[in-house]
């Protein structure tokens, strides 16, 4: 079972297979025409192909429709009164099945009005006949960059709007979310970088009765600890040198929504104090003033740090971190969930073709296997940045072994190691370190002889420090040992 979680305004749900419909591929500039008057049909596609467009055309709407469901363009030109479908369906077909594509209308005089209404049917703009080739050729690039731009800006956003999983872990995530969603509770998301803690905290706000009102992010590990109390509370005028004009903190800007405190492991104990009252009644004054605020937002809060080591070792409060984790919802890494592995590959590949103008087929059985294997330190960014570096780095064809980085084919990972999957009822790690460091100490020394000096250079450690961990766990040579002891599949194979 696949699971995708959408922003507002979509599903939120989409359970089953792959996501319906295909990333198209398309060429840079690639141009389709559209006129039923040969004549001006012909000079327009002289004109766009002398300067380096390639086009095809088509004499009618309705055969310009056909067109756009069997070939990718990016840009557009129609005429807007013909026989049959007009301009305006061509455009309204282009936009549902070819959202990215450039629609630009070509009307004549005294029909403005309806070019006003292709425009709001999704087309980019329009050309006045006669046609000015200069005119043509700067609708057509400022339509490429403008593109090009919201390409990029959703690019950035792709994985702030969607979840995509199979995992039993993330489903019950989901159902977490969908749970807390509609209450105003505070919520703790927990999980390593990449793994789409503000994803999370998106979505909690977009299912909220708050959905309406602002959703305000502070980013509590990049703002100066100077400037963090500030950002959230707000200051008056001539509160500190610069304070030029009294500002309005995150807080209030929050006020009937909600406020998500990104990294919030990272505040300074001399501002925690602050924030419990904040936690407790909503209330707070801007620095350098004495009035009190009182503002109605949802608190949520989101780390990578261990917050409960962070209270034992004096650096968070105790008081604040009840306040926060009223309902924790960690999010596990990619590597604990490789099921989704090849799902958000093929996602990532498909989104960064339609973005990034490519056409990467897919990939090999070898590079799949190696990206099963890797222990994705970076989580879900990690894998959307590589599909990105993919893309643009290749253009097309199929990704293989030599395409992946480095760290691919190096990395020593999980499976590496050949650990045994984690019991429901646990294990006792202790035993379990002491017997993988046993099994490895007697590998060495069965390669060098049992000569102990040899045997230290081969774990990078002193004779001194072998020679206590042979003692501390009984280990020495019998006579009736076979050669080969600790060659077992157990344990790492020790290169020379």
């Amino acid at each position: 079972m696949t699971i995708a979680a959408e922003g507002k305004g979509r599903d939120r749900y989409l359970i089953g297979g792959e996501r319906g419909g295909s990333e198209a591929e398309s060429g840079s500039k690639s141009v389709l025409i559209v006129d039923d008057e040969p004549q001006h049909l012909k000079w327009l596609q002289d004109l766009l192909e002398e300067n380096g467009y390639p086009t095809t055309v088509a004499e009618n709407g309705s055969q310009a429709c056909k067109m756009l469901v069997t070939k990718p363009y990016r840009v557009l030109i129609t005429d807007l009164k013909m026989p049959g479908k007009s301009g305006i369906e061509v455009v309204e077909r282009m936009k549902r099945v070819q959202p990215d594509c450039i629609g630009i209308v070509v009307t004549g005089y005294g029909s403005i009005e309806q070019s006003v209404e292709a425009i709001k049917a999704g087309a980019y703009d329009f050309l006045p006949k006669p046609i000015n080739p200069k005119r043509v050729f700067k609708v057509i690039e400022e339509g490429l960059r403008s593109k090009a731009l919201q390409a990029e800006r959703d690019w950035a956003d792709i994985s702030d709007g969607l979840i995509i999983s199979s995992s039993p872990k993330m489903v019950r995530v989901m159902e977490l979310i969908d749970k807390v969603a509609a209450s105003d509770s505070t919520v703790l998301i927990s999980g390593e970088s990449g793994t789409g803690k503000e994803l999370v905290a998106k979505t909690l706000h977009q299912l909220s009765h708050r959905s309406e009102q602002p959703f305000v992010v502070v980013h509590c590990g990049a703002i100066p600890e100077t400037l963090l109390e500030s950002d959230l509370f707000g200051h008056e005028k001539g509160a500190f040198t610069g304070a030029y004009r009294t500002r309005a903190g995150r807080f209030e800007l929050a006020h009937g929504g909600t406020i998500f405190l990104d990294e919030v492991g990272d505040i300074p104990l001399h501002l925690q104090l602050k924030l419990l009252r904040v936690l407790q009644d909503r209330k707070f004054e801007r620095v350098g003033g004495s009035k009190t605020i009182y503002a109605d937002f949802r608190i949520l809060a989101a780390t990578n740090k261990d917050l409960q080591k962070e209270v034992d070792e004096g650096r968070f409060r105790l008081d604040l971190y009840y306040r926060l984790n009223v309902i924790p919802i960690d999010l596990p890494p990619l590597r604990e969930r490789p099921e989704d592995i090849s799902i958000m590959m093929q996602h990532f590949l498909d989104v960064a073709n339609r973005f990034k103008l490519g056409s990467v087929e897919g990939f090999s059985p070898e590079a799949t296997q190696l990206m099963l294997d890797y222990n994705w330190p970076g989580n879900v960014r990690e894998m959307k940045n590589l599909m990105e570096r993919l893309v643009v780095l290749m253009g097309s064809g199929f990704i293989t072994p030599a395409d992946l980085p480095e760290c691919f084919h190096t990395r020593r990972t999980a499976k590496s190691y050949d650990v045994p999957s984690l019991p429901d009822e646990g294990v006792c790690l202790n035993s379990m370190v002491e017997e993988f460091e046993s099994g490895l100490i007697v590998q060495a020394l069965d390669r060098c002889n049992w000569v102990k000096n040899q045997a230290a250079k081969l774990l990078n450690i002193k004779r001194t420090t072998l020679v206590e961990r042979m003692k501390k766990r009984g280990l020495e040579r019998k006579a009736s040992q076979p050669e080969g002891l600790g060659e077992s599949d157990d344990f790492p194979r020790i290169s020379t």
